[in-house]
């Protein structure tokens, strides 16, 4: 999944509006505060179909909106909400959160366009507003288990391996001719420096390895990521999502 994508309304600072006085020479100035809405979320491809959204509720007074959220799925606030007839209340904090049906069909996967709308409790207060964001429905999740240890042959060196977890049967259908580019203190460090073939292929166990060499002396952080043999990265956008953790190793000589 990515991983995580925002999108915000445009606030409109201030709505004001003339109302005509009970006596018909007299005029009241009522004013409500623009407000903005910001969604993220995340969801599945596979057969549950499950979304979670998260809308972030602000106004231009700088008070917390009283209200509910409407979550579409779709560009637009129309049709019936994936919410039902019952508006998501938005908290003390702003915050309005669903889980849900993600409203697409089964085998649609990738990046999907959702609408959080948000509906003032009392409309003279707060000016409704929506936003629109793109979120990751993920088909496919590969975990990658990265280890380093430090190499016995060599002072300076730590040995990594990156295993992935679960399937290699499957990450290879997944990923033809796939692998990892391993990340050392943030810098990635491609096999045969970065010309093909690459990454770090995997073998049949769905493990792959290499020893970076003339490391200073201290801690150092390694990762990986996940690649074809074009040297292409998985895209939740597409509907795919790698998770990586991150590992350690100190260099004393």
């Amino acid at each position: 999944m990515s991983d995580v994508t925002m999108a915000a309304a445009e606030a409109k600072a201030q709505y004001s509006a003339m109302v005509l006085g009970a006596t018909g020479n007299s005029w009241q100035l009522s004013s409500a505060a623009g407000t903005q809405v910001a969604l993220q979320g995340h969801g599945s491809a596979r057969s549950q179909r499950t979304v979670t959204l998260k809308a972030a509720v602000t106004a231009s007074d700088g008070t917390a909106p009283a209200g509910g959220v409407n979550f579409y799925a779709g560009a637009t606030a129309t049709g019936t909400p994936l919410n039902g007839s019952t508006q998501v209340e938005v908290n003390q904090f702003g915050k309005a959160i669903f889980t849900g049906g993600s409203g697409y069909p089964a085998g649609v996967q990738g990046a999907q366009v959702y609408t959080a709308q948000f509906v003032p409790a009392t409309p003279a207060s707060y000016i409704p507003s929506s936003a629109t964001a793109n979120v990751d429905l993920i088909a496919e999740v590969v975990h990658i288990m990265v280890t380093a240890k430090p190499d016995p042959n060599s002072a300076t060196s730590v040995d990594l391996t990156a295993t992935a977890a679960g399937k290699p049967a499957k990450l290879g259908t997944l990923i033809p001719g796939g692998g990892v580019n391993f990340i050392v203190d943030g810098t990635v460090v491609a096999n045969l420096n970065g010309s093909f073939p690459a990454p770090f292929a995997f073998n049949s166990a769905g493990v792959a390895t290499d020893t970076v060499t003339g490391l200073a002396s201290g801690s150092h952080e390694f990762s990986a990521q996940l690649a074809d043999s074009n040297d292409d990265l998985l895209d939740p956008a597409a509907g795919d999502k790698v998770i990586v953790n991150t590992a350690t190793a100190s260099i004393t000589g």
